[in-house]
């Protein structure tokens, strides 16, 4: 806005003033929208994120949990074995559709470690039994052993 001269010589001082201010009072109401777009866009990219996050470390899960169902193959239980599979395809399935359902990816990750650990941990039990029955016969005919030789040393 241009001042007016007043026959004096004096510009309008009010009308230069009054525009400074309008002009100031746009300036700090955009930055003030930029500043609550910017931070608005942060919470957005930060859930986004916590989604990538936990669609990647169910999969990983999944992933690992299929790998340990084929290494242990017919050692573990058949119910334990269907119920990871299901978990794994319900994983599957949100991961194939971008799901940003962040509490649903953790939950059935979170489900699927205790089956896995499950899974691990029963293939082990029978390893170990049917280890320490081998073992123990051995042992048994190993302590036969030693007796005998125990007793042709004599």
């Amino acid at each position: 806005m241009i001042g007016y001269r007043r026959s004096d010589g004096q510009g309008n001082r009010q009308g230069t003033e009054d525009h400074h201010q309008r002009l100031d009072s746009t300036v700090k109401g955009r930055n003030d929208r930029m500043v609550r777009d910017a931070q608005s866009q942060s919470q957005e990219d930060r859930k986004r994120r916590e989604a990538i996050e936990a669609r990647n470390n169910a999969d990983l899960m999944a992933y690992q949990v299929e790998r340990e169902i084929k290494d242990l193959g017919d050692k573990i239980p058949i119910d334990e074995k269907a119920r990871a599979e299901q978990l794994i395809s319900k994983i599957r399935e949100l991961i194939r559709d971008q799901s940003t359902d962040v509490a649903l990816l953790c939950q059935l990750s979170d489900n699927l470690q205790q089956v896995g650990y499950g899974l691990f941990s029963a293939a082990y039990s029978q390893s170990t039994a049917a280890g320490a029955q081998s073992g123990g016969q051995i042992a048994t005919q190993q302590g036969g052993d030693d007796e005998v030789m125990v007793a042709d040393l004599k």
